[in-house]
């Protein structure tokens, strides 16, 4: 409640029950009393509740010598958002905390200027390093044994500011570890294809420490490697067709008076026809010196067949 001058507005239901039960001259009997008491008075009543129950007959009298107003001499505020006029009936306060009954908590009445939150006069803590100490003599010590310097923490500020430091402290905590589950994936990435790069890297340099290669000459021998495979290949399957194109040609101008030895992969044939050729003997009487397997025989006509 906002008062002007030097009084201020005092519950007395707050009071113990000697209190409440007393006549303020204009009221009596009610539990809802509501008295606007001088600043000497109040600050009388702070020191007497040390003192014990027997000082509680002069705040009686000075209780029942206030003055109770009819309307409000200034705007009365009532957590969380009531507002009360100045000039307003004192019965609509009354009745206003008579519903916060249940919760007593917002019935409080604030004064016409808010109460400066001082800041505390020494520092609430100090740091070393990053070590934190709570006693000015602990931080000393340790500036001297460590040579750092010590940095004063505070003061501390009012508690309106230590709720919004504790909800930005809460963010940015929230924030680093959204950022650090959404960096995990790619640091895991980072690391498999560094992996990779090293395994590279050494079957890299095994090739040219063995064989005194860089990696452009190996990788033109590589090349030619692979063209001259191809070149051996290509050369086998043509001499494999001249081959049975010769013996066929062969087979077809013999006579059988005079047989001509022929040669197949090695192997002395004095066949007149190589079609007739069967296994152990020949067609015209005549032994061979060296026997080729059936087998043989097949997979070359196959292999010319096939143009390989």
């Amino acid at each position: 409640m906002k008062v002007s001058g030097n009084t201020r507005a005092y519950p007395i239901e707050n009071q113990p029950h000697s209190v409440t039960e007393m006549n303020t001259g204009k009221q009596s009997g009610s539990s809802n009393k509501f008295a606007i008491l001088p600043m000497w008075v109040i600050d009388r009543i702070k020191e007497e509740m040390c003192l014990g129950p027997a000082a509680w007959q002069a705040i009686t009298d000075a209780v029942e010598q206030a003055e109770v107003p009819q309307a409000l001499p200034c705007e009365v505020k009532l957590p969380p958002g009531t507002v009360l006029g100045q000039g307003s009936p004192l019965s609509t306060l009354l009745m206003a905390i008579a519903q916060r009954a249940s919760q007593p908590a917002h019935a409080q009445v604030f004064g016409s200027e808010q109460e400066v939150q001082q800041p505390h006069p020494e520092p609430i803590a100090w740091m070393v390093g990053t070590a934190i100490w709570w006693t000015k003599e602990e931080a000393e010590r340790d500036a001297a044994a460590t040579g750092l310097p010590m940095i004063p923490v505070g003061p501390m500020t009012g508690a309106g500011d230590i709720g919004l430091a504790r909800e930005m402290l809460r963010r940015a905590l929230r924030r680093e570890d959204k950022w650090a589950f959404l960096c995990s994936g790619r640091n895991k990435q980072i690391a498999e294809l560094r992996a990779q790069l090293a395994e590279r890297d050494a079957l890299l340099a095994r090739i040219v420490n063995s064989g005194a290669l860089s990696s452009e000459q190996y990788e033109e021998l590589e090349a030619d490697c692979c063209a001259a495979v191809d070149v051996v290949n290509q050369i086998k399957r043509q001499a494999f067709r001249e081959h049975v194109d010769k013996c066929a040609a062969l087979s077809a101008s013999a006579v059988p008076s005079a047989p001509t030895p022929q040669t197949i992969n090695g192997h002395k044939l004095y066949c007149k026809a190589v079609d007739d050729y069967k296994p152990g003997q020949c067609s015209c009487g005549v032994e061979i010196d060296h026997q080729i397997p059936g087998t043989s025989f097949q997979r070359l006509n196959a292999l010319a067949n096939q143009g390989e």
